[in-house]
C-alpha cells in the first residue's frame, strides 16, 4: 500500500498541474496539455487499480490472517471510504476521458475533488493503520 500511496500522490500533483493549465495558471511551464494528461492517465489507472487490490488484501488480511470483524477497526472504515472515493474518481475520470467539451469542465471539477478527498482520506486512513503493526 506504501507504493500505492506514493503513485497516488503522484497522480495527484500531475492532476494539480493539469488544473493549473486548465485554468491558465503558472507552473505549468512549457509542457503540453496532452503530454500532462497523458502522463496523468499512464499512473492513474494503476495507482486505482493498486490501492482497490490493496483494499480488498487488506480486509482478507484482517479477518483471515488476524482474526478481526470485517471493519471493526477505524482504518478499515478509513480505507473503505477511501477506495470508495478513489473509484468514484475513478468512474468520474472515465466519464471525463469521453467526454465532450461542453460537459468537460462540470465532470473535471467532480473527479478532481473525488480524487483530492480519496487521497486526503487515503492518509488518514494509513496513519489510522499505524495501531494495527505488529
Amino acid at each position: 500500500m506504501v507504493l500505492a500511496l506514493l503513485l497516488v500522490f503522484e497522480v495527484l500533483r500531475r492532476g494539480l498541474r493539469l488544473r493549473r493549465q486548465r485554468q491558465g495558471l503558472p507552473g505549468t511551464g512549457d509542457v503540453a496539455r496532452s503530454q500532462l494528461l497523458a502522463a496523468h492517465l499512464r499512473l492513474a489507472k494503476p495507482a486505482v487499480i493498486l490501492v482497490l487490490v490493496g483494499f480488498v488484501g487488506g480486509m482478507a488480511s484482517a479477518v483471515w490472517l488476524r482474526g478481526f470483524g470485517p471493519l471493526s477497526k477505524f482504518h478499515g472504515w478509513l480505507g473503505l471510504l477511501a477506495a470508495g472515493l478513489f473509484a468514484t474518481a475513478a468512474f468520474w475520470g472515465r466519464r471525463l476521458e469521453h467526454a465532450r467539451p461542453a460537459e468537460a469542465k462540470a465532470l473535471a471539477g467532480r473527479h478532481g475533488l473525488a480524487g483530492l478527498l480519496a487521497v486526503l482520506v487515503a492518509s488518514l486512513a494509513a496513519i489510522a493503520g499505524f495501531v494495527l503493526l505488529p
